[in-house]
C-alpha cells in the first residue's frame, strides 16, 4: 500500500525538512517503508489555484472586509469589526483556507491515479 504525504510549505528548508521527517516517521510507526511514500513537499507549492479560489486569495489580499461579506455570509457586523481587530491574523488564515482549497482537486487527481493503477492509499 502507498502513502501520500503532503509537507506544508514553509519557506524555510529547515522547517520543511524537519516536517518531512516526521511524517516519514510517523508512516514508519504505521508500518510504511520508504519506498511505499510518495512524499510532497516543496513541488505542492507549485500548483496553480483554480480561478475562483485565486478570485477569492486576491480579494482577501485586496479587502478584506468586502472578501467577508460576499463570501463568508453568515457573518454579522459584529463579526466583521471583530475579525477587523486581528486583521492579519484573520488574512493569513483566511488565505490558507483557500489556498487549501485549490489543492484539493490536485490531491484527489493523484489518488486516483494511484487506486486506477491498482495500488491501495492512505494519505496523511
Amino acid at each position: 500500500m502507498k502513502a501520500i504525504l503532503l509537507v506544508r510549505f514553509s519557506s524555510i528548508q529547515q522547517q520543511l525538512d524537519e516536517q518531512t521527517s516526521n511524517l516519514v516517521t510517523y508512516a514508519g510507526t504505521k508500518g510504511y517503508l520508504f519506498d511505499d511514500l510518495i512524499i510532497i513537499e516543496d513541488s505542492e507549492s507549485a500548483i496553480n489555484l483554480p480561478e475562483e479560489e485565486r478570485k477569492q486569495y486576491d480579494l482577501v489580499e485586496s479587502n478584506l472586509v468586502k472578501y467577508l461579506k460576499e463570501y463568508k455570509k453568515d457573518k454579522t457586523e459584529k463579526d466583521i469589526e471583530k475579525s477587523l481587530s486581528a486583521e492579519k491574523l484573520v488574512k493569513l488564515n483566511l488565505l490558507r483556507e483557500i489556498n487549501a482549497m485549490g489543492k484539493i482537486p490536485t490531491a484527489k487527481e493523484l489518488i486516483d491515479s494511484i487506486i486506477d493503477s491498482g495500488e491501495k492509499v492512505l494519505v496523511f
